[in-house]
């Protein structure tokens, strides 16, 4: 095959519904309790104030990341969609300073080891910010669709954990 043939090709990316997608973040949050060690340690209240200050380090870089991915997903979100484009941006606006809290909580927390700032994320935070960009870059609704996921996490554990 030559390499003009493969440039030719049609290709199409699955269709899917505002039902699929409704589904699959219900199963991801659903999904969310399972087998979820920090979970697990607060309900056997196991969970150290060492572990809280590792989580909250990993969750600095998604929170510090986050609000550009939006911003880069509206950015490029065709006009037709301009209602998911000003909730991306607005979202991104909205949550562009979080990232304050956790450098709050771990000062609040007795933490006296390095800034998350001076901090690489770790390889499993690189993934998840790699997939935040890729959805913003290549499929600016996915990043709507990554997000209903932990806010709806957050509704349905936030209060209870």
């Amino acid at each position: 095959m030559k390499y003009d043939d493969i440039l030719n090709e049609a290709h199409h990316l699955p269709e899917r519904t505002f039902e699929d997608l409704m589904k699959e973040v219900k199963r991801s949050i659903d999904n969310f309790e399972i087998d979820n060690l920090i979970l697990n340690a607060v309900k056997d209240s196991t969970l150290s104030i060492e572990n809280y200050h590792s989580l909250l380090k990993n969750l600095f870089h998604q929170v510090w990341v986050v609000p550009g991915t939006f911003a880069l997903a509206g950015g490029l979100t065709p006009e037709r969609l301009s209602l998911a484009r000003d909730y991306l941006l607005h979202h991104a606006e909205e949550e562009k300073l979080h990232w304050t809290w956790i450098i709050s909580d771990l000062r609040a927390t007795g933490y006296k080891e390095i800034d998350p700032r001076e901090l690489y994320p770790s390889i499993e935070t690189q993934a998840y910010l790699s997939y935040a960009t890729f959805l913003a870059l290549r499929f600016p609704l996915g990043r709507l669709a990554m997000a209903a996921v932990l806010e709806g996490i957050s509704a349905k554990f936030g209060e209870r954990y």
